[in-house]
Formats: structure tokens, C-alpha cells, sequence
């Protein structure tokens, strides 16, 4: 059984989705808002972000790597040409002319080759769930930001409410005191309280820019659009059934990494042992060579041959050894990027449902203090309530709406810790 969450925070009236952007103009063509859905904020990443650019561009290298590591097996063919001048002291000059052309075949080296190339092949895979991690992290720094600029918009219109609340009060206050029913303390605590708003406003006003340039720079944005504002239609579904952690981290980018990881040190072990073994290759070369130009004496050679690696200074044996720890180390960090992976994905679904507990906690203490706040005014307006206890009736209100919008913003938080615990990734996002 699921709960579906609502975590539509911004006041901001729907709008068109046309492409990219969507803008909102004045008749006059004067731009009033440039409204981005989250949707479009992942495709502006996936296309931007220059951390998830230099993902990919590790990919290509990977690739490069394991090309290279393949080009041992291709023959090999390379031509020289030679002039020159050589004579001693009261001889005459001679000149020597030469060009050629040499090919080689590797036939066997124990399986070396062989192994360094499904070791650059591994890290090739590593290489992929290397960009599924970033593309996950990115998501998440991505979301945060979505959900702080979301968050600082609907604090704006929340500070102007209370302020005016707050505006109110404070007439209603100063009306009570000039007809001699309150006392001064109350005039002033009511001004107080006023004052207190419009210095809230201000404060969630000047956060709004803030935010707005964090998403931009997620999004690989160069410059912040100063009428960006967002608009967050997401619905978050709670399942109220624990899930298969263990399937779940299997299918983690990271641990499909660390996987990878020790696969490539495994084959980097055969690879070391490999060099205990003799190597054979076949050669081949053709050239002329004299004293003119073109020379005219020619010949060619054609053979193979064998080398055997009988004493390096232990250089083999201590890449062996290398190896083996390599090995051993890349199996330790798989089983403990498991185990915490597993704790990760443990802690998020719980913080989740923890944060959608409070959400509905927090919406029916907003309601009943709405309803307190509604009784109380008509009541003290009428003397049937004493300021003392309408100031407090009063900023339960101010306080209840701020700890919902808290609240939607932890489920919104909680659901994006929960789908980067997943290893949820922008490529994901924009194919559902």
C-alpha cells in the first residue's frame, strides 16, 4: 500500500511545458518570469553540468585506454630512411644512402596482452558506473537546489501572510489601546511582532537570489536568470511495505563500480604472472642501402624469436605481489561499499517515511491552529480574550505554517536521499 505526497510547495500558477523554457511574458513583451519544471532543470543538467561533462569525457579516455592495450595484438610496421656524410681527416667524403621497412607479429606473451586487455575493458565498465555515480550525485545536488529555491518562493509569500497578519494585529491592538481597553505592553508587542514580519519578508526575499543561483550553477548555467523561479509539481509515492534492500543495492551505480574494480584487479594479477613467461614474436624487414641515391643494394630478413626474462632485480616478483593487494584491497572496499550501501538504503526509505509522518502531523496542527487563530481574532476583537492569550493563538499560527512548509520540504528531501540511495540518475529521470 503506498501514500501519495503532494510537493507542489510553489505558489506560482502552472504554466505551458513548451521545451526547454518556459516564459511568461506581459503583453508589452516585457518578460515577467522565466518558470523552469523539473523536468526541463534535468535536461539543462544532463546537457551543462561540467562535472557530468567530465564524466563522460572519462568514458572516452577508457576507451582510448583500452584501444591502446588491443594495438599489442595488430601487427606492427614502421619504415626508415637514413643520408648521411662520414670521412676522416685527408680522405675524401663519402656519402651513405638507406631506406627500409620492418614488421613485427606478437605470437605469444603467457596471455600479458590478453589480460591487459579485458583489464582495460573492466575499467572501461568502471569507467561507465563511474558517470552513473556522478550522474547520481548530481541529481541529488541538482534536486536540493530545486527544492531550496521551491522552498525559499513559497517563504516569501508565507512572510507576507504573517506580515500582514501581523499588520492587523497590530491596528486591531492600537485601536484597543487608544479607546483605553489595552495597555501600552501590548501596543508595543504588537508593533514589535510587525516589525519582526517585515524583517522576515526581507529575509526570505534576499534568500531567493541565493537560491536561484545555486540551481543555475547545477543546471551549468553561466549566469542566474534574476525572474527564474520553479515550479514543483512532483508526487511522491510511499510505500508503506519494506522493500528488498538487498535487490535493491545490487543495482546501485557504486557497487557496480567497486564490481568492476575487482574484476579489473583480478585480471591485473594474471597479467603480472604473465610476465613469467617467455615471449615470441615474428619479424620481418626489407631494405636498400649505398653510397647513391636510391641505393641500390637490397636485402630482406624474415624469422621469429623468443625471449625469456631470466633476471630483472625482482622488478616481477614485486608486481605480482602488487597485484595480489590490489586485489585484495578492491575485494575489501566491495564488501564494504555493500554494507554500507545497504545502511544508506536502510536509513533513507526510514527517513522518508518518518518526513511524511510529520507532514501530516504538520498540516493538522495547521489546520487547528487556522481554526484557533480565526476564533481568537473574533474574540478578542469583541473583549472576550486577553492579548496574552491571543499573541500566543497567534504565533502558534505563523509557526504552524512555517513547520509545514518545513515539512514538505523534508518529504521532498527525503525522497531525493531516497532515490540517490537507489542510485537514481538525471539519464533516469529524463527516460521515465
Amino acid at each position: 500500500m503506498k501514500r501519495v505526497h503532494s510537493l507542489r510547495f510553489s505558489p506560482v500558477k502552472s504554466a505551458t511545458y513548451v521545451s526547454a523554457l518556459v516564459l511568461i511574458c506581459f503583453s508589452n513583451g516585457v518578460c515577467a518570469q522565466t518558470i523552469l519544471e523539473w523536468k526541463t532543470c534535468v535536461r539543462e543538467t544532463a546537457r551543462n553540468n561540467p562535472n557530468l561533462l567530465s564524466a563522460q569525457e572519462k568514458i572516452i579516455q577508457a576507451g582510448d585506454d583500452k584501444a591502446i592495450a588491443q594495438s599489442g595484438e595488430e601487427p606492427q610496421v614502421s619504415g626508415s630512411a637514413n643520408a648521411g656524410r662520414s670521412g676522416y681527416y685527408q680522405t675524401p667524403t663519402t656519402n651513405s644512402y638507406s631506406y627500409g621497412a620492418s614488421a613485427s607479429q606478437l605470437l605469444f606473451d603467457g596471455g600479458k596482452t590478453y589480460y591487459e586487455i579485458s583489464q582495460a575493458d573492466a575499467e572501461l565498465t568502471a569507467s561507465r558506473f563511474t558517470y552513473q555515480s556522478s550522474s547520481s550525485d548530481i541529481r541529488l545536488s541538482l534536486r536540493n537546489a530545486f527544492i531550496n529555491l521551491s522552498k525559499a518562493q513559497d517563504q516569501v509569500v508565507i512572510a507576507k501572510g504573517i506580515m500582514e497578519r501581523r499588520n492587523q494585529s497590530a491596528r486591531l491592538v492600537k485601536l484597543g489601546y487608544e479607546a483605553g481597553r489595552e495597555h501600552k505592553g501590548a501596543l508595543l508587542t504588537a508593533e514589535a511582532k510587525y516589525a519582526q514580519a517585515r524583517a522576515d519578508v526581507g529575509r526570505a526575499e534576499r534568500n531567493v537570489p541565493i537560491c536561484r543561483a545555486e540551481l543555475a550553477r547545477q543546471m551549468g548555467w553561466t549566469n542566474s536568470i534574476e525572474t527564474l523561479v520553479v515550479e514543483n509539481s512532483a508526487r511522491v509515492d510511499v510505500d508503506q511495505q519494506e522493500p528488498a534492500f538487498e535487490a535493491l543495492v545490487r543495482n546501485v551505480p557504486y557497487l557496480k563500480y567497486l564490481a568492476a574494480q575487482t574484476s579489473g584487479s583480478m585480471l591485473g594479477v594474471k597479467s603480472a604472472r604473465a610476465g613469467f613467461l617467455p615471449t615470441i614474436q615474428a619479424g620481418a624487414n626489407a631494405g636498400n642501402n649505398g653510397c647513391d641515391w636510391p641505393p641500390k643494394d637490397g636485402g630482406w630478413n624474415i624469422g621469429i624469436s623468443l625471449s625469456l626474462p631470466i633476471f630483472d632485480g625482482g622488478n616481477r616478483m614485486a608486481q605480482v605481489r602488487k597485484a595480489i593487494s590490489q586485489q585484495r584491497s578492491a575485494e575489501a572496499d566491495e564488501r564494504s561499499g555493500m554494507d554500507s550501501l545497504l545502511i544508506a538504503l536502510r536509513s533513507a526509505w526510514v527517513e522518508l517515511r518518518n518526513a511524511t509522518d510529520d507532514e501530516d502531523v504538520a498540516e493538522k496542527f495547521l489546520e487547528a491552529a487556522k481554526e484557533r487563530a480565526t476564533i481568537g481574532e473574533a474574540q478578542y476583537s469583541t473583549g472576550g480574550l486577553s492579548f496574552d492569550n491571543w499573541i500566543i493563538i497567534e504565533d502558534d499560527y505563523a509557526s504552524a505554517e512555517n513547520s509545514l512548509l518545513d515539512a514538505k520540504a523534508e518529504v521532498s528531501t527525503a525522497e531525493a536521499n531516497w532515490i540517490h540511495a537507489k542510485g537514481g540518475t538525471l539519464e533516469n529521470e529524463i527516460n521515465w
